[in-house]
C-alpha cells in the first residue's frame, strides 16, 4: 500500500484517478479562467465553413467540453479522441514567444496569440490566409461552449 500524498496529482507518482478527475470537474470554472470564452474563441478561429467536413484531433485533457462544442457547431466533422490523456508530468511548455517563433519557422503565414488570461493561451497559426467562409460568430460560439461545458460538468 502506497502512503497518501497531499501534493497535486502530477507530483504523486503520476497516479491520476477518477477522484482527481471528479475534483477537476468541480473546480474547472476556477482552474480554467473563462473556459466558455476559450472554447468559443477556438470555434471562431477555425478556417472552415460550418458545413465543411474535416477531422478533429482532441489533444487536450479534461471532460471533452471542447470536442463536444466542436461536434455540435460543425456537424459534418469527425473526431479522434484525446491522444494525450495521460501527459508526462516532466513536460514543461516552452515560453509562448518561442512557440510562436517555431510556428513561423514551420511555415505558418499568420501566427498569433488570439487570447491570453492568467497563464492560459490560445495561440496558433494558418499556413495560408484563410478564405472567406461562413464562420461562426462569437455570440453563437459562446452558446455552443456554454452548452458543452454544462453537459460535461
Amino acid at each position: 500500500m502506497k502512503p497518501p500524498s497531499n501534493g497535486p496529482p502530477n507530483q504523486r507518482n503520476n497516479d491520476w484517478s477518477e477522484a482527481d478527475s471528479s475534483l477537476y470537474r468541480e473546480i474547472a470554472s476556477v482552474a480554467v479562467p473563462a473556459r466558455e470564452v476559450q472554447i468559443a474563441i477556438v470555434l471562431t478561429l477555425l478556417p472552415f465553413d460550418r458545413r465543411e467536413a474535416f477531422r478533429i484531433v482532441e489533444l487536450g485533457s479534461g471532460p471533452g467540453s471542447l470536442s463536444h462544442a466542436l461536434l455540435d457547431c460543425f456537424p459534418n466533422n469527425s473526431e479522434a479522441w484525446n491522444y494525450y490523456r495521460f501527459p508526462d508530468p516532466g513536460d514543461r511548455p516552452s515560453p509562448l514567444v518561442d512557440q510562436l517563433a517555431w510556428l513561423k519557422e514551420a511555415g505558418f503565414a499568420i501566427v498569433d496569440c488570439f487570447w491570453l488570461q492568467a497563464g492560459h493561451a490560445i495561440f496558433g497559426g494558418y499556413k495560408s490566409v484563410p478564405e472567406a467562409v461562413e464562420r461562426v460568430g462569437l455570440a453563437e460560439a459562446l452558446q455552443y461552449a456554454e452548452e458543452a461545458c454544462r453537459i460535461t460538468r
